[in-house]
């Protein structure tokens, strides 16, 4: 059975522990496929993987809260093993007050956040497309500096649940995104769905005490801009 999960934490975490709590979680979550805790190991671009490959993982954190997506193979150890990627952001204002946007962003997607009604929504904008990017990086073993490589999001698709690509770019029509946001926070969480393409929703579980009004949202779509940024 395939496993998809999005483990989180938020509370008073000093941010010299948030990598200890994304372990922890990483723990938590894998003892549903493996009790036995797995040796983790390291590509050459620095993307940590379990050393047994019987399932994915990615860690993130920001600002008093950790997000880690899960994924198992299917069947697990013998199957094709999937990958997965998530970030988390806190919505500071100074990030996107930058010239991020306008260096790393396609054109569709800063006359997205130019047509924002007002700071707020600038703001909720920005990080809607970064934390997805990001999601996007981390699946692939990239950095920050190869975001030009990412695909152009946009938001104006009117079909809710599936967020996928143009069925011609065969690098990415097996991806899945999903974005949660809160007041303070925005999560994009991407997994590889293989060649059957069965769409999986990931279940959201808490390992704090304190947790955060996550929601889902929906209208948006993932597409490959065939010219740069």
């Amino acid at each position: 059975m395939t496993l998809f999960y999005v483990g989180l934490s938020y509370g008073s975490i000093q941010n010299s522990e948030l990598h200890q709590e994304g372990r922890r979680i990483l723990r938590c979550l894998d003892q549903q496929a493996s009790p036995v805790e797995s040796p983790l190991e390291i590509e050459n671009g620095g993307r940590p993987y379990f050393g047994d490959h019987h399932a994915d993982f990615s860690i993130s954190h920001t600002k008093q809260a950790v997000a880690v997506s899960y994924l198992t193979s299917d069947p697990a150890p013998a199957g094709p093993l999937f990958r997965t990627g998530c970030d988390i952001q806190y919505l500071q204002p100074q990030k996107s007050s930058g010239a991020l946007g306008s260096f790393f962003f396609h054109a569709s997607e800063r006359d997205f956040l130019a047509a924002s009604a007002s700071e707020a929504e600038g703001l909720h904008r920005f990080f809607r497309i970064w934390v997805l990017k990001e999601a996007y990086l981390k699946i692939r073993g990239l950095s920050v500096f190869d975001m030009r490589r990412c695909p152009a999001f946009s938001f104006d698709d009117p079909a809710a649940g599936k967020y996928g690509f143009p069925e011609d770019d065969t690098e990415a029509t097996n991806l899945e995104f999903f974005l949660y946001e809160t007041g303070s926070y925005a999560l994009g969480v991407c997994r590889e769905i293989g060649e059957a393409g069965i769409s999986l929703e990931p279940e959201v579980r808490w390992f704090s005490p304190e947790t955060l009004p996550l929601n889902r949202v929906a209208k948006i779509k993932a597409a490959v801009s065939s010219v740069k940024p």
